[in-house]
């Protein structure tokens, strides 16, 4: 089992800043507490992903969240962090430790019925579903049957926050010239901030969700252990 020990902390408006050391392997690690029970956790000024150390995020979200909820109110997946600007133009550094400012986890959208006839999509260009190199993995099923596999109010939560991505996208304005941009500054700089939490909450929403096809908490899933396309996590 596990232990661990908080080396030191200290609060930051609603949020609490420390470190915390894990016994058994010594090595310490800076976090960023929210009242909401969110950790980020940054070892050195490298972000830690959120699918690793829950349990360590566990042990700090308890002893500092104002309130506690069950994993299952309070979904552990969605845990921004820093996610990597190279990987997406619009996301920003913030914070000196790597740790990205936190916001609500994203809605579930409710009981929205659209009319058939003014559906959109069945008359523009498709995504490209990269079946070639999804066939060049034994993997136990491909992202479109992934899909399939998710409850309708899953699927609606998870398409909204894309939606809502793009969006946030386009307003933080990366994608125009200094002269298209936003006036507003300030929505520009939120809209990045909410860009980035979306990005990082999809990401780890869908490792929770399939662990078969990304991996258990901290290793490579059993389709590329069992190929040795992996090696087994250190």
């Amino acid at each position: 089992m596990a232990a661990f020990e908080i080396t030191h902390s200290a609060r930051n408006g609603s949020n609490t800043t420390g470190s915390v050391q894990v016994e058994r392997t010594g090595k310490v690690y800076t976090f960023l507490a929210f009242p909401n029970g969110n950790v980020m956790l940054a070892n050195g000024t490298r972000p830690v992903p959120a699918n690793r150390l829950r349990d360590v995020r566990l042990f700090v979200s308890k002893r500092f969240a104002v309130v506690w909820a069950a994993p299952a109110m309070v979904p552990q997946q969605c845990q921004p962090q820093q996610a990597d600007a190279g990987r997406r133009g619009f996301l920003r550094t913030a914070l000196t430790a790597g740790i990205l400012a936190a916001t609500s986890v994203p809605a579930i959208a409710q009981g929205y019925q659209g009319n058939p006839d003014t559906y959109r999509g069945d008359d523009t260009a498709r995504l490209p579903d990269h079946a070639a190199l999804w066939a060049r993995m034994p993997l136990p099923f491909t992202p479109a049957e992934a899909w399939h596999l998710l409850s309708p109010a899953t699927q609606a939560e998870i398409g909204a926050a894309v939606i809502g991505l793009v969006l946030a996208e386009y307003v933080s304005g990366d994608m125009h010239g200094d002269a298209d941009r936003f006036h507003d500054e300030a929505l520009r700089s939120d809209a990045m901030d909410v860009g980035s939490d979306l990005l990082t909450c999809i990401e780890q929403r869908l490792w929770v969700l399939f662990p078969d096809l990304y991996g258990p908490d901290g290793d490579h899933p059993a389709w590329a252990l069992n190929s040795g396309m992996a090696p087994p996590a250190a």
